[in-house]
């Protein structure tokens, strides 16, 4: 994983050795190793190495019982990767190993990616669904906690919409906003126009290093909380400066919500997409 994340090339002397320790011990390794081993092979495009893949994934058919979620998205994502599209089978048997509900917002972003480059149809009936739609269940929940959020002494109910707000005090301390500036000054800000403001933005998330700050980390855990979600269902933190002459005008309400369109175009990109707007259920 380390050599994958160096990205030295598949034609490098490394990788044959590595080959050949790992297809010697692959029989004695845990699934989790297995699975990131696929997943580096995927990565490298070392497809024509024939006894390291027929070591690995001749382990994983041996050893299904002991597959968790992710392992399971690690070695999908690998076949994609390295277009093992005649290994029905064997993907109809890891589609079928766990719950939809086993998965994480982001692992299944990254399956379903996979599974739309093996197999576009299969991924369209059975894996688009929770990207599009949320269940019922947790919109219920959502709705109930904004509702009990707004009765809160330090929350203030805005607007008397068809969306109202709710603006809640307190979210963060005065020295964690310190910290959160400190990230984006460190970060840097990018110019963002268009026809309702003119401001300077420092996005913390994406492949951003600051993405992975623990202060970033918590507001967006503390703002799914809010609403009885998990971290993952969180868009990046933005930070925004306004100059003197900068402005953010009132605009029309709008609604951000996912089409099929929209998901058939994250998973034509040559890379998973992990995108807030995503994350569905």
């Amino acid at each position: 994983w380390c050599c994958s994340t160096l990205r030295l090339p598949a034609a490098h002397a490394v990788w044959p050795a590595l080959a050949r320790r790992v297809a010697s011990v692959a029989k004695d390794l845990p699934m989790s190793d297995v699975g990131m081993l696929c997943f580096v092979a995927g990565r490298m495009g070392l497809k024509d190495d024939e006894a390291l893949l027929g070591a690995l994934f001749g382990r994983v058919r041996e050893g299904m019982e002991e597959l968790q979620p992710q392992d399971v998205v690690n070695l999908v994502s690998s076949m994609a990767r390295l277009d093992l599209r005649e290994e029905e089978s064997l993907l109809t048997s890891l589609l079928g190993k766990f719950q939809e509900s086993r998965f994480s917002a982001e692992e299944w972003l990254r399956l379903t990616w996979a599974v739309s480059k093996l197999k576009r149809q299969l991924a369209e009936e059975r894996l688009y669904p929770r990207l599009i739609r949320a269940p019922a269940e947790m919109a219920r929940r959502v709705h109930e906690r904004l509702a009990a959020l707004a009765k809160k002494p330090n929350a203030q109910l805005c607007g008397s919409g068809e969306v109202p707000l709710v603006l809640c005090r307190g979210f963060a301390t005065a020295e964690e906003c310190r910290e959160l500036r400190r990230i984006a000054e460190r970060q840097g800000w990018e110019r963002s126009e268009n026809v309702v403001r003119e401001v300077h933005v420092a996005v913390l998330g994406g492949r951003r290093a600051s993405a992975g700050e623990a202060l970033v980390l918590e507001l967006r855990r503390r703002a799914a909380a809010l609403v009885g979600l998990q971290r993952g269902h969180c868009e990046s933190v933005h930070c925004v400066r306004y100059e003197d002459d900068e402005r953010n005008e009132t605009h029309k309400d709008h609604y951000d919500y996912v089409q099929d369109v929209d998901v058939r175009w994250a998973m034509d990109r040559d890379e998973p997409c992990i995108d807030s707007l995503l994350v569905g259920g």
